[in-house]
């Protein structure tokens, strides 16, 4: 859009030559806005700030299936098979969202063959060190979690299924709304008989590749064998499948 033509307000009588001035001014900006504009618009355009990139879905649909054949591998204890999986799938798949949000398969299968390392403690609840020699299931819980608060009992009763076999130590950081008092209130009212401990700066949270409560390992001659959600142990046979198993090949 123009203004009035300049040779028309100049011949204007009652129009000051500083005002004509000033729109001459005022339209040269108005073109080189214009230009900008048309500038702009020839660009391509740029995915907004905060948008998600566009999602390869075929992409996604691998990442999916890598990760539940890793899955599948290690519900059969076949754990070399699973990291193998998880190798190659961070290769291909790491940069998609499936892999980022599902991949704690992997965090998990990632501890298995590696070898135990003492308890840091700082302070036992009630039980104390097992010998070494023990085949020791760790568990790492919290007392505000609900998840926890069903497993922990279920865990009693798969100890009292299996006596003499595996010797638990459960590990709290004792952290959130949590307490030590409300530990000790928890053990005594689910009739715990387990070993529990805090344990010292999360070392053995870490260790263990524990992002989420609750979660197990089980050691066996100072080698971690399996790496999961305790819920799996309570499946038919699956605590003896792990015990009989010979580590990370997941051969009998």
């Amino acid at each position: 859009m123009r203004m009035l033509p300049l040779i028309l307000l100049a011949s204007i009588a009652c129009v000051p030559k500083s005002v004509v001035n000033r729109i001459e001014t005022l339209e040269g900006q108005v073109a080189s806005l214009e230009k900008e504009v048309a500038r702009l618009n020839d660009q391509p355009a740029r995915p907004t700030a905060g948008m998600r990139p566009t999602v390869d879905a075929d992409l996604e649909q691998q990442a999916g299936d890598q990760l539940k054949a890793a899955m599948d591998a290690a519900n059969k204890l076949d754990w070399t098979t699973a990291q193998q999986l998880c190798t190659s799938g961070a290769l291909q798949f790491g940069a998609t969202q499936t892999w980022q949000r599902r991949a704690r398969i992997c965090d998990e299968a990632a501890v298995v063959g590696k070898p135990s390392v003492p308890l840091d403690v700082e302070l036992w609840f009630q039980g104390s060190p097992p010998p070494a020699s023990d085949t020791q299931l760790l568990v790492f819980w919290e007392q505000w979690c609900p998840h926890c608060k069903r497993e922990m009992p279920l865990v009693q009763e798969l100890v009292d299924q299996h006596p003499g076999e595996i010797t638990v130590v459960a590990l709290t950081k004792v952290n959130r709304s949590s307490s030590e008092e409300k530990v000790r209130a928890f053990i005594a009212e689910k009739g715990l008989r387990f070993a529990v401990a805090k344990e010292r700066n999360g070392s053995l949270s870490q260790y263990y590749n524990v992002s989420g409560v609750p979660a197990a390992a089980i050691v066996k001659d100072g080698v971690v064998i399996w790496r999961g959600h305790p819920a799996a142990l309570q499946r038919d046979n699956t605590l003896r499948d792990v015990l009989a198993s010979r580590g990370p090949t997941g051969n009998r």
